[in-house]
C-alpha cells in the first residue's frame, strides 16, 4: 500500500531524529 509506505518513510525519519538528539 502506498499510503502505508508513505506513513513508515514518515515515522522513520523522525525516529531517526529523535536518536541524532538523544546522542547529543
Amino acid at each position: 500500500d502506498l499510503s502505508n509506505s508513505e506513513l513508515q518513510g514518515s515515522i522513520s525519519t523522525e525516529f531517526e531524529m529523535l536518536k541524532s538528539i538523544q546522542s547529543l
